[in-house]
């Protein structure tokens, strides 16, 4: 299953009714602009340089981008009149997200060339037009899409396809999600190691026939077999630290009422050495998605095998024993670009380039770091699968943050809320860099984009905002100086 990283409903911003005037701007472009524009400092840096993208090519992933969307936005210069949908790939009937997202980058870096194909129907699809995107010509890929079934402590086949590109010379970057941080106290994550909280020998799930022991979220001193969901969501997963498609330590995940005192859904297949380690159970009801009762129960199983590192994701719900760590999949690739938000007037001093630590992440960003254990083939970066061993690789994760909130002329996406919005104008921001120095590698302008950063939330990497606010005008600047 496949998910968007569409808004979330953490957000609380006041629904933006105006679009930016022409007056002052040295570059307006389309019908709307995003505030990003301006507050990223790419106003600046085209007025200044006269770098607008040119000869840079941008492949977006997304949802979908119908061909009448398309046209619309070329029709009313939202999107440039080269913009290219991968044959085949326009996502057919969807949410047009795709198209939002080019609007962005092409707000921020008018002069690069779009490029879409759809991240949907299959992990596998995703990756496939990963690769044809740079195929045709992209050295900037962007997206903002997951699947529930991805990895979180190793590379899956979508991971591995940006891998891939990135290796090729591509620079790759993704969203962060929406799933909520620790410190913002909107996390619906738990990750940590099993610990055992005895035998399943009675209640509910005793009597629904399962074997196997309780996992304690709490501690040994200050036991709890379950941990309680907050806000309500559609889905919870549960992941371990086996490879994927080799997991032979069997886990189930359970959701209990309120009181404990009934099983209201379950996820329990069976992982003998073959499978992916993966539960997860959906809210459904006459064919349509419906949202697990809050104060409901998750309980997570040990039914045979050895200890694991665990991860409970609720997507957009919120849990009331939580950690860091949302963010997982490509989307936390080792080799792609993190992107957390901020609200694009976080400052409430309207539209003004970002200043710092006014600007703090939106509640609902993704927080990192990300944990993974396994190498791509599978096999174990140093022996431990476990967070209390200091197994595996820990991953600054989100790396950069950027804009959301901002206007789009795409139906649905005025504003455009969420980590969506925001990578896609860490893609302008590197296109920008690019047409400035054609000759730079991915690796410089990323450290350029890093290095040129405003701190917006700790100083140095933090787990929120990564290495801080992404700023147009400082990275050409730092760009048209490397040797």
């Amino acid at each position: 299953m496949k998910v968007n990283r569409v808004p979330s409903p953490f957000r609380s911003h006041p629904a933006l009714t105006s679009r930016l005037s022409p007056k002052g701007l040295s570059f307006f472009i389309g019908s709307l602009t995003s505030q990003g524009y301006v507050s990223h400092e790419a106003q600046q840096v085209i007025a200044k340089y006269g770098f607008t993208g040119s000869g840079v090519k941008v492949g977006v992933l997304s949802d979908s981008a119908s061909p009448a969307r398309v046209a619309a936005l070329i029709a009313s210069g939202d999107l440039p009149a080269n913009t290219v949908v991968l044959p085949g790939q326009d996502g057919g009937a969807g949410t047009d997200e795709g198209a939002a997202l080019m609007e962005i980058v092409s707000d921020l870096a008018p002069g690069a060339q779009l490029y879409f194909a759809t991240a949907n129907s299959s992990q596998a699809q995703m990756a496939a037009n990963i690769l044809a995107l740079q195929a045709a010509g992209c050295s900037i890929i962007v997206d903002n899409s997951t699947y529930f079934a991805e990895g979180v402590f190793q590379d899956g086949i979508i991971a591995q396809a940006v891998n891939t590109v990135v290796a090729n010379g591509a620079m790759y970057f993704s969203s962060a999600g929406n799933m909520g941080s620790l410190d913002k106290g909107t996390s619906g994550t738990w990750e940590g190691d099993f610990l055992d909280g005895g035998a399943i020998t009675s209640g509910p799930l005793a009597a629904s026939g399962e074997t196997g022991n309780f996992h304690n979220f709490g501690t040994a001193a200050n036991p709890q077999n379950f941990n309680v969901l907050t806000t309500s969501t559609s889905f919870i997963s549960l992941k371990w630290s086996d490879p994927l498609g080799g997991s032979s330590n069997d886990y189930d995940l359970f959701l209990l009422n309120p009181a404990g005192t009934a099983v209201t859904a379950f996820s329990a297949g069976t992982q003998s050495g073959t499978q992916d380690p993966y539960e997860i159970m959906v809210c459904v009801t006459n064919n349509q998605l419906c949202s697990f009762a809050v104060n409901s129960r998750i309980v997570a199983v040990k039914v045979n095998g050895d200890t694991r590192a665990l991860h409970i994701d609720t997507e957009d719900g919120q849990v009331s024993i939580k950690t860091s760590g949302a963010t997982f999949g490509h989307n936390a690739a080792a080799s792609a670009i993190t992107a957390a938000a901020t609200y694009w007037n976080s400052a409430r001093t309207g539209t003004k380039p970002f200043t710092g630590f006014a600007n703090t992440t939106e509640i609902f960003s993704a927080d990192g770091p990300r944990k993974i254990f396994y190498h791509p083939d599978g096999t174990a970066i140093n022996g431990s699968v476990l967070f209390g061993d200091n197994g595996g690789t820990t991953l600054q994760k989100p790396d950069l943050t950027a804009a959301d909130g901002t206007i789009a002329r795409t139906p649905g996406f005025n504003p455009f809320f969420g980590t969506s919005a925001s990578v896609a104008h860490l893609a302008g921001i590197a296109a920008l860099i690019k047409s400035a120095r054609p000759s730079l590698t991915n690796s410089q302008i990323r450290q350029v984009m890093i290095h040129t950063a405003l701190d917006n939330m700790a100083v140095g990497w933090d787990r929120d905002g990564g290495f801080g606010i992404a700023m147009a005008l400082p990275a050409v600047q730092a760009a048209l100086l490397l040797p």
